[in-house]
């Protein structure tokens, strides 16, 4: 039996600074062909990154040149570190990255000390709105102080669900709570885990309101919006009343989702929906005006996550060659060769965000499986998420969950 886990089954590490460069090239072109699909904003976002990397690729190919093999991989190396720690280490980064971090609900906020390097900068983000309704009624029944003790408390919950699956806090509006995903540190599951969260925020208020059911004349609830689009990062205000935060269209559309959004429903755009329905179960809507567009907007309902999400999450429609990979695939299927002669084996798929690893393995798995002159491997997947990326044997309690059929919303 062989067994796949999603971007943990290669060896692109060892290919040339030359090698790399053309690969991204490639990548370029490849986004090129995807306007139509995506939008001017995302490919144009996409390609300045990948024409970032090509620079600095060239940079360090430049600088090094005449030092060893060794030393060449070694500078590159720490080059890359440098790079993730002026946007890693920060106090925003740090709380993300610290596993179970307890903190209060203003602590959670950009603040007006923002990364250097997101600064001024246009990212392509998923934005998530969630609003409690229900604590106006409780202010006729409740002393302030115990409603602001509850507000407090489901805030803070609100605001450790969101860091720990990979996201920012960018700020409070009353007892509603704006998310970013994608603007410290950018991830190519961003749109997938704005959805995760948001899911996890609404088991949260169940917890929520069954533990203070005896001060709650009756149930709080949420109400939820989720876009992905391109933003600018940027300080705003002046001294100590300026603040980190985005803006954008993306954001006014996940406002405006959020408010048409009934007791207790996701929504997420088209957007986040292209991005997102191979790991979720989405319910299509009819599509609504809202105030600040001139065309109506499609909405879809985030109904639940998928037990057994797609391993191929590219865009979809599209009938694109897979070409360049020869050699990749030659050293999956000599794996596979191996295993039915008894011998196995880790292979590890290493690679930028966007730069193929999921399509490499959805045509080898594709390929395995219509092969009829060998024996047939059996794929099993488990994958890490950002929200169990701190939890010991996530990829296998994933694969046991998915083997068993269990579902989210399972006991």
């Amino acid at each position: 039996m062989y067994v796949l886990f999603n971007n943990i089954v290669f060896m692109s590490a060892t290919l040339s600074i030359e090698d790399r460069i053309a690969q991204l090239e490639q990548g370029i072109a490849a986004q090129e062909a995807l306007r139509n699909v995506v939008g001017d904003e995302v490919v144009a976002s996409t390609i300045t990154f990948l024409q970032g990397e090509i620079a600095k690729l060239r940079g360090a190919s430049s600088a090094i040149a005449a030092g060893p093999v060794a030393e060449r991989l070694s500078t590159a190396d720490r080059s890359s570190a440098s790079d993730r720690s002026s946007t890693g280490d920060t106090p925003i980064a740090r709380r993300i990255n610290a596993a179970g971090a307890k903190a209060s609900v203003t602590d959670h906020a950009f603040g007006p000390e923002p990364p250097e390097k997101t600064r001024g900068s246009r990212k392509l983000v998923t934005v998530v709105f969630a609003d409690l309704s229900g604590f106006t009624s409780l202010s006729e029944l409740l002393d302030a102080e115990v409603i602001a003790t509850l507000a407090n408390e489901i805030l803070s919950r609100f605001a450790e669900i969101v860091l720990a699956h990979g996201g920012t806090v960018d700020k409070y509006i009353g007892d509603a709570i704006m998310a970013v995903f994608g603007v410290t540190a950018t991830n190519e599951h961003d749109a997938e885990n704005a959805c995760r969260a948001s899911l996890a925020l609404r088991q949260e208020l169940e917890v929520f309101n069954r533990k203070h059911g005896e001060l709650l004349p009756e149930p709080l609830a949420l109400h939820v919006g989720i876009n992905t689009g391109v933003v600018v990062a940027d300080t705003i205000g002046i001294g100590d009343n300026a603040s980190y935060t985005v803006m954008g269209d993306a954001v006014n559309t996940a406002s405006r989702l959020e408010g048409i959004a009934a007791s207790g429903e996701i929504l997420v755009s088209r957007e986040t929906f292209r991005a997102t329905n191979h790991a979720f179960v989405y319910s299509a809507l009819d599509s609504v005006l809202v105030k600040g567009k001139r065309e109506a907007l499609a909405i879809f309902e985030l109904v639940r996550a998928r037990v057994s999400p797609s391993a191929f999450h590219g865009a979809h429609g599209l009938d694109v060659a897979f070409v360049g990979r020869e050699s990749e695939l030659a050293i999956l299927e000599a794996a596979v060769a191996r295993l039915s002669a008894g011998e196995g084996s880790i292979v590890r798929v290493v690679g930028e965000a966007g730069i193929g690893k999921s399509r490499l393995l959805f045509e080898f798995r594709n390929g395995s499986a219509n092969d009829r002159t060998s024996a047939k491997p059996r794929f099993i997947e488990g994958r890490c998420f950002a929200h169990t990326s701190s939890l010991s044997y996530g990829p296998f309690l994933d694969l046991f969950r998915r083997l068993s059929g269990i579902t989210d919303e399972d006991s």
